[in-house]
């Protein structure tokens, strides 16, 4: 049953990195209201939240807090392309998520440099949009989780 749970982490915390970071308007224009414009406090707090659900430990409560932060922080480091920033940014991300996801935590992580990388460099047609690099990043928190839980 445990395994079932957190499987479905994979598209739960998806929908939460994407609607904390800009909606879902990008999929169609139909898409109800509450879920056009971002709810920032959902990627704040909710992702920590069912990830401490998943361990609760001192430790990943911890962990959690600093993922809570982590969340919190500006990343106008992207458009300016920062890579420094960007490189800890994604070392701090491995070790907040390191207690759910064990070694798996490089999933997110690896694919947030890849995904600033696809979406600020190239021609301006085969840019990767943003929608899909925090939604894929959000599935990748959940994978993470998931592969660490078998």
């Amino acid at each position: 049953m445990h395994k079932l749970l957190v499987f479905l982490y994979i598209p739960l915390l998806a929908f939460f990195d994407r609607w904390g970071g800009g909606g879902f308007e990008f999929i169609s224009p139909r898409i109800p209201d509450l879920l056009k414009r971002g709810f920032l406090a959902i990627r704040r707090f909710g992702i920590p939240i069912a990830l401490f659900l998943l361990s609760t430990t001192l430790v990943n409560a911890v962990l959690c807090g600093a993922l809570c932060i982590l969340l919190c922080l500006n990343e106008d480091y992207i458009e300016d392309k920062n890579w420094y920033l960007a490189f800890t940014w994604s070392g701090l991300l491995t070790i907040s998520l390191y207690s759910v996801c064990g070694i798996f935590a490089l999933l997110p992580a690896g694919w947030w440099l890849l995904g600033i990388y696809l979406s600020n460099n190239g021609p301006e047609s085969r840019k990767l949009p943003w929608q899909y690099v925090e939604l894929l990043r959000g599935a990748f928190i959940g994978l993470g989780a998931f592969l660490y839980a078998l």
